[in-house]
């Protein structure tokens, strides 16, 4: 029996996260870790900075008080507003250049 392929936008976008998570390493996220007040992955973004800047965080005290992660979510999201999401994450980034850019 042949094998069809889903021609609709949502079969496309399937083969993409599959084509993605498969070859390049990708994590495909899902919507409950979605804080749509601040348009980010809030499970992804605090598993990279605890892993990356774990000491920092620490002192901001975003992992131990719901107050805490919402000022940092506020700064972060006003920072990205103002500056843009690569330079504000290019400025900590050891590996970002803006050559690389």
């Amino acid at each position: 029996m042949p094998k069809f392929t889903d021609t609709r936008e949502s079969g496309f976008e399937t083969l993409i996260v599959k084509w993605l998570v498969e070859h390049n390493g990708y994590e495909e996220g899902n919507n409950a870790d979605y804080n749509k007040d601040y348009a980010i992955d809030e499970t992804r973004l605090f598993r990279f900075l605890n892993e990356s800047q774990y000491e920092q965080m620490e002192k901001l005290g975003v992992f131990h008080s719901e107050q805490k992660k919402r000022q940092f979510l506020n700064r972060l999201q006003g920072e990205i507003a103002k500056r843009g999401i690569i330079d504000v994450f290019c400025e900590t980034a050891s590996t970002c250049t803006r050559q690389a850019l």
